[in-house]
């Protein structure tokens, strides 16, 4: 038996018990294999055959045997604000949902990064098996049936003439790529431990957020469609989402851990 700050603990053989004794009264704690009672100043004789002690009697009960291990001197007042046991099955229960949620929006956001980057080294190939797809492999920019077309078809000439004659070009689009699967690797400590690296996670917002001005402004320079820089826009838009809920949720557990 031992106080703590007002208050009385008991270990048991198999776990602990955080009691309160207040003026008067009986009250039954279990622990595994172990039962506590505790009788304060005017109540002890809810346990028979026990003499009175003034303050509270400690009655421990194990499965082999019966021992009277104190007498407290004085009624033992117990304080809610010094009871981090009573709490702690509950917030340890949430403490690994709350994470599995943060790295399963994680993990979606870090392969949708991985899968952005590896996508981006073929483009050629990609843009031409897509034009294919579509029916415009013998069809000119200027025939395209719609504007969306008209613009894959553009752009797919201008990848396979710019790709023949300056085949160092594509050189830039593969280190764009490789920035993708970086990105994604610095998200792997947000991952593991998300409250000691909740900096990752603020810092992948903003860069979600910049992704909007970088679309309308660099686009409408480099002629990009309208349409096509809303498109790249939407990358920062849903982007931020798991990010921003990660954030919630990371902040919610560094309250529980704290």
């Amino acid at each position: 038996m031992g106080w703590v700050a007002g208050g009385v603990f008991t270990l048991g053989s198999s776990g602990v018990a955080l009691g309160s004794v207040g003026h008067e009264g009986l009250f039954l704690f279990r622990c595994v294999g172990t039962v506590f009672l505790f009788a304060c100043r005017h109540s002890t004789n809810f346990i028979p055959g026990f003499a009175p002690c003034e303050g509270a009697v400690f009655h421990h009960v194990c499965s082999h045997g019966l021992a009277i291990n104190n007498c407290i001197a004085r009624p033992v007042v117990y304080s809610r604000e010094v009871n981090p046991v009573m709490n702690a099955p509950e917030t340890s229960a949430r403490q690994p949902a709350i994470l599995r949620k943060i790295r399963m929006a994680l993990a979606f956001f870090m392969v949708a990064l991985v899968l952005s980057g590896i996508t981006a080294f073929p483009l050629e190939s990609e843009l031409q098996k897509f034009i294919a797809i579509r029916g415009l492999e013998n069809v000119a920019p200027a025939q395209a049936p719609t504007g969306f077309d008209r613009w894959i078809l553009n752009v797919g000439d201008g990848l396979r003439d710019s790709y023949a004659k300056y085949p160092w070009l594509a050189y830039g689009t593969d280190w764009l790529a490789f920035a993708h699967i970086v990105i994604a690797i610095f998200f792997i400590g947000a991952f593991m431990d998300p409250v000691r690296n909740i900096w990752i996670l603020k810092a992948g917002i903003i860069g979600c957020v910049l992704v909007i001005p970088l679309a309308l402004i660099c686009g409408a320079i480099r002629q990009i469609p309208f349409g096509w820089r809303m498109i790249d826009c939407s990358f920062g838009v849903f982007g931020v989402i798991p990010l921003l809920y990660s954030l919630r949720l990371t902040r919610a557990l560094e309250n529980k851990t704290g």
